[in-house]
């Protein structure tokens, strides 16, 4: 049987061409086996690298070259360079580990090889984007040349597995962005033609998405890339927005946006002419404004839409999009877009119809803090609303025009663990104002009586009018449906009701515009928070009324810490308050004030309200002020609050006995208040007033005087008395030393006999002297204490802090009556008395003042509670010179002027010469030696 079917193949027709088919075949494929072996590739690498540069316009690089024939002529090249425009940067644009350049038989077999296509195996692409938009590939040659001059034949060019890094220049700063996974396909590739392309990568980022673009395209139009036609199908999944945006060159949204969008859209036609877009888009944590919460529920939506670009008249590209239909579904929300946006997407102009019917709010008010609007975040909300509208304009200042009707509307947040309920809610938009039938919002036990709401010229500067009407709402409830609304007071009631009937016109943005309320109101047992603020500020009763941007309020009877206020204030401006009062308080403590108020004011401050914005002007009176350590009674002030500047001028108060009448100046505005007082005291109880640091005082008397002094205090006397610089003058009448006994310091330093000693400290009629403070040290000038037996002159300084030192140089001189008790008391005291002992301290430790009178000089330091005297010799030694001298002086002018008598019938002698006075003193001075040496 086989050899039948043998036979009868043979004798086929088709056996012997079949036969020399097959030879044929084997003989071509032994002839491409062996170009390999008779063709040596590596001798035409410059002729290739020369034909790719004139195809690219760059210079190219080629490595070691291997020719392969099956299953298509390719030759395979190792470490490819193509360099970069040097207009861009100094380098390579592409470096590829591995390329295969594809080429005619026939023109290697000529010794002519063509490249007609390239792959790149894992190749390296660095493409850069210009401060004026321009890319670095736009400059390859096949890019610019135009169609008369071209005469590149299409090629091929595969992309495996590259990477691209994208550096953006025209944004500030630049950024630099990888993509990987970069896989492209264009076959057929020439400007002139349309060519088949797939492109698919990997976004930046752990989880930045796929993106892919598969279809047709070309020829290109160099002259404007808007008439390129395109049929192509771009798909998404999970592509990070912000890195999408970089990667199609908008760096003006850079770091505003955000999401994750996965779609499926299909694209045809030509961009100038109409370019048709349909498919579906899905956005998963979308935010297109900076700074809010992204949406927690996908956005999603279907859509067929034609897209047009057009240039204006100063020939800047624009597009316009016609929206034919697009379905939006938020969670169970689905609503209806049709219309028109043009100049996209620099100044979008918007036409659009917008449908719904019983549109869930729960997710698209979720949704709604992507778009930068909405209420506080975290909050919830039911209901279902109904609109038919229009909007028409520039997005900035959009026209509304139709209907909306939102029924069993419920809000709830953190702060409101209850539900506010508001009733069916009816809004009729037209291009100038939104107005709403009157409703009713409730919480808990409040109910809230809205009505006559119109807001008018939304589209720019909105403007609010809106009638309040509540009767004894829980004041808490009442400020949560403020905010609510949008209202942000800036302070939260934990206790209290009120009840209000007002009229309110107010700004929805910009300050051109101030807030109006016209109305009444009362609160009663109100306990308010501010925002930083330490105590809370409890309202026993406080009758309102309002008058356009002026709140009056009467019978004000309110605590604040330990500070019990009644009396009344009014308000005016409510963005830039300016308060007027007249309060009576039973006491007032400026440290307690500074930590309620002082902490709110920098935040507050910041924008642009609290206490840094406030000014004030009043009159206060005040039973008890407690001014750091010190505490001041019946105090009356005219009050002055500016930027954070509180002056009391004129001001009066009573004082440890004592009263002050003059300024006090605090500001509030660094972090350790800056304190100025200037004014006279008199009366004032020097050992109370000095002992109110919390260390009791050793000095006695009543003081009067004047003080001009600024420092800055840290919340302690110590820091404080550290700073102070100023100067003023004190006198103390009737006063005492309780920590020393000067008699008894003069009695053994002056080494005499018969003072009046022994007492428990040293008692004066008056101490003057004039006061300089200097940041912690207080210079006294002029000081002078008088005693029964003694007189104190001198100077020095103190030491302020919680331990105050002394340092002064004093000369006490002894009254006529004591000395003369001295002198009669015998021992060397006497007999110094009757010449020129008192020149030398080794004779004594006194002198004798101009009027007979003895002064000791001495040196008192140390601590002030125990300080330590000893004798001022220098002083002594100086003094005692200067009066001999002067008696030396004088006594030779007196003697120097006698004449000789002279005798009858003689000649005048002539007159010896006169000693000089400084010869006289040494030779005074060296008897006193002589006589000092022991017998």
């Amino acid at each position: 049987m086989k050899t039948v079917q043998g036979n009868s193949l043979r004798a086929s027709k088709w056996f012997k061409p079949a036969i020399i088919a097959g030879g044929v075949i084997v003989l071509l494929l032994l002839g491409l086996l062996a170009i390999p072996l008779l063709i040596d590739i590596n001798t035409y690498r410059g002729q290739i690298a020369a034909q790719l540069e004139k195809t690219l316009g760059r210079p190219v690089q080629l490595g070691a070259m291997k020719l392969r024939v099956l299953p298509s002529i390719k030759v395979a090249v190792e470490q490819v360079r193509i360099g970069e425009d040097p207009k861009f940067a100094q380098g390579d644009f592409v470096t590829a580990r591995a390329v295969r350049l594809q080429m005619g038989l026939m023109s290697l077999l000529k010794g002519a090889p063509e490249v007609s296509g390239i792959e790149l195996d894992e190749p390296a692409i660095v493409l850069i984007r210009q401060p004026d938009a321009q890319w670095n590939w736009s400059t390859l040659k096949p890019l610019q040349s135009t169609e008369a001059q071209s005469s590149q034949p299409p090629f091929d060019l595969r992309v495996q597995n590259g990477k691209f890094t994208m550096i953006d220049r025209s944004v500030t700063p630049p950024t630099e962005k990888s993509y990987t996974g970069v896989n492209i396909a264009l076959e057929g590739f020439s400007p002139q033609r349309a060519f088949d392309a797939v492109i698919s990568l990997t976004m930046p980022g752990e989880n930045g998405g796929k993106f892919s673009i598969e279809g047709e395209a070309g020829p290109i139009d160099r002259a404007d890339a808007a008439r390129t036609p395109i049929d192509a199908r771009i798909r998404m999944e999970s592509v990070d927005l912000a890195s999408l945006e970089s990667m199609f060159g908008d760096g003006a949204a850079q770091g505003a946006h955000a999401g994750r969008l996965t779609s499926d859209v299909k694209v045809a036609g030509r961009l100038a002419d109409g370019l048709t877009a349909s498919g579906s888009i899905k956005a998963e944590q979308l935010r297109l404004v900076s700074n809010v919460e992204p949406a927690k529920t996908p956005l999603e939506a279907e859509f067929a839409l034609k897209a047009r670009s057009e240039k204006n008249a100063a020939g800047e590209s624009a597009v316009s999009m016609t929206i034919d239909q697009c379905q939006v579904r938020v969670g169970g929300t689905k609503a209806d877009i049709a219309g028109r946006i043009d100049r996209l997407p620099a100044q979008p102009a918007i036409d659009l119809q917008l449908k719904g019917d019983r549109v869930s709010l729960e997710s698209l008010l979720e949704s709604a803090y992507a778009f930068g609007f909405g209420p506080p975040a975290g909050t919830k909300a039911g209901g279902a609303a109904t609109f038919d509208l229009r909007a028409s304009g520039d997005a900035q200042s959009l026209a509304i025009n139709g209907r909306a009707e939102i029924q069993d509307l419920k809000f709830q947040n953190s702060s409101m663990p209850q539900p506010m309920t508001v009733s069916e809610l009816k809004l009729t938009f037209t291009p100038n104002e939104v107005t709403a039938a009157p409703f009713r919002a409730t919480l808990s036990r409040t109910t809230v009586d809205l009505s006559n709401l119109k807001v008018s010229d939304y589209s720019k500067q909105g403007r609010a009018h809106l009638d309040v009407s509540t009767s004894n709402a829980q004041l808490e409830d009442l400020v949560k449906i403020a905010e609510s609304f949008g209202a942000r007071p800036g302070v939260a009631a934990t206790a209290g009701s009120a009840s209000l009937k007002a009229a309110i016109d107010a700004n929805l943005g910009g300050t051109a515009r101030a807030m109006n309320i016209n109305g009444s109101g009362k609160l009663t047992g109100a306990r308010l928070q501010t925002a930083g603020a330490a105590k809370p500020i409890e309202i026993a009763n406080a009758d309102l009324g309002f008058t356009g941007d002026s709140l009056r309020v009467d019978n004000l009877a309110m605590q604040f810490g330990g500070s019990q206020i009644n009396g009344w204030l009014q308000m005016r401006d409510f963005d830039r308050p300016n308060a007027t009062f007249d309060l009576k308080a039973n006491q007032l403590s400026l440290a307690e004030m500074q930590q309620s108020l002082g902490s709110s004011s920098g935040s507050a401050g910041a924008a642009g309200g609290g206490t840094s914005a406030m000014t004030a002007t009043g009159q206060i009176s005040i039973g008890k002020l407690l001014l750091d350590t010190i505490t001041a009674t019946d105090v009356q002030s005219k009050v002055t609050l500016v930027n954070q500047v509180l002056t009391l001028d004129p001001m009066t108060l009573k004082l440890y006995g004592g009263a002050y009448q003059g300024s006090v100046r605090v500001n509030s505005a660094s972090a350790a208040p800056e304190i100025a007082l200037n004014g006279n005291f008199n009366g004032l109880d020097i050992n109370q007033f000095l002992s109110a640091s919390g260390q009791r005082s050793s000095i006695y008397g009543r003081a009067n005087g004047a003080i001009n002094v600024r420092g800055q205090g840290d919340g302690s006397s110590d820091g404080l008395a550290r700073s102070l610089v100023g100067n003023g003058a004190i006198a103390i009448n009737d006063g005492k030393f309780a920590s020393f006994d000067l008699m008894k310091q003069v009695e053994v330093l002056g080494k005499l006999y018969n003072l009046p000693t022994g007492g428990a400290g040293t008692a004066f009629r008056s101490l003057k002297t004039n006061l300089v403070f200097e940041r912690g040290r207080m210079r006294t000038d002029a000081l002078q204490i008088l005693m029964d037996d003694l007189q104190v002159n001198g100077g020095g300084a103190i030491q302020l802090g919680d331990a105050p030192t002394i340092d002064y140089d004093l000369i006490v001189k002894l009254s006529q009556g004591l000395t003369k008790r001295v002198s009669a008391g015998g021992g060397g005291a006497a007999g110094l008395l009757a010449g020129l002992a008192s020149v030398s301290s080794k004779l004594g430790n006194f002198f004798a003042d101009s009027d007979s009178t003895l002064a000791i000089p001495i040196k008192m330091s140390g601590p002030l509670k125990q300080p330590v005297f000893g004798l001022n010799s220098a002083i002594l030694q100086q003094r005692a010179k200067t009066r001999l001298t002067e008696r030396l002086v004088e006594g030779f002018t007196k003697d120097a002027g006698k004449e000789p008598a002279k005798e009858p019938g003689k000649e005048p002698a002539k007159e010896p010469a006169k000693p000089k006075p400084v010869d006289l003193l040494k030779g005074v001075l060296e008897g006193l030696k002589r006589k000092e040496k022991p017998q």
